[in-house]
């Protein structure tokens, strides 16, 4: 799950304003100094950083979040509240890159499992089969592979360089999901248990269809937080030789 990680990457490598102790600085031209210094900068947002005003990260929270019916698998109308992502402090880093020309930040990591769980509301159908229920619900994924894009721009702030993230991208690929959501069906709870079994036989169509909208919204969370960071730390900070190469 490469993916979210990405991101906290991008605050490994950064050294600011009085940063906290044990982040580690690169040349931005050392690729190997940058994908150690991220992979150590990922558990240490796990509990946030208060003087940063950075939340914690592990697990990621989403207040709430809409999905529209009309897909193709999942014709669901959907609602979820308190919705959090845990494991990603736990992730790998397998590659990592930071290009200044085109202004562009790419994360690969993995994961052995990542749990994303909370409160749904939904009504709709789910492979023909009608649903009308809310509940706890919880979403496994197994060995997440994640990829992180952010583009973003650099601008100045009081006579010093700062990066701004205008985009970000997150995708997932995974061996396997697992679903559990409780009270699918309100009024026939005969029916609840074998459509659950029909979600999981079918976990990958579910997966592509139901996942995306998730990464989105934690590509915007993680969005957030870069530019948290960033607006604090200039790149002279971040980079050991960034001011050289101005």
């Amino acid at each position: 799950m490469k993916f979210l990680v990405v991101i906290f990457s991008l605050l490994s490598i950064s050294l600011a304003q009085k940063l906290p102790f044990g982040f580690k600085r690169c040349s931005i031209k050392d690729n190997e100094c940058l994908v150690e210094a991220v992979q150590e900068a990922i558990p240490k947002f796990k509990d946030g950083i208060k003087e940063f005003g950075i939340p914690p990260t592990d697990p990621l929270f989403i207040p709430e979040m809409s999905i529209g019916g009309g897909q193709q698998v999942i014709q669901l109308n959907q609602v979820y509240k308190n919705v959090s992502l845990k494991g990603l402090s736990n992730s790998k880093v397998t590659s990592f890159s930071f290009d200044m020309k085109d202004e562009r930040i790419l994360l690969y990591t993995t994961v052995d499992k990542l749990v994303i769980s909370g409160h749904y509301t939904a009504s709709g159908k789910i492979l023909l089969l009608p649903v009308d229920g809310s509940g706890p619900f919880t979403i496994v994924l197994d060995q997440p592979v994640g990829t992180l894009l952010v583009d973003f721009a650099i601008h100045s702030k009081k006579g010093q360089k700062h990066l701004r993230a205008n985009s970000a991208k997150l995708l997932f690929d995974v061996s396997h999901a697992s679903y559990n959501f409780t009270n699918l069906l309100k009024r026939n709870r005969n029916i609840e248990q074998s459509l659950g079994k029909v979600l999981n036989e079918n976990w990958k169509e579910i997966f592509d269809e139901l996942v995306p909208f998730y990464t989105d919204a934690y590509a915007q969370a993680l969005l957030q937080v870069v530019n948290r960071f960033f607006s604090r730390v200039p790149l002279s900070e971040v980079f050991l030789d960034y001011e050289y190469r101005q």
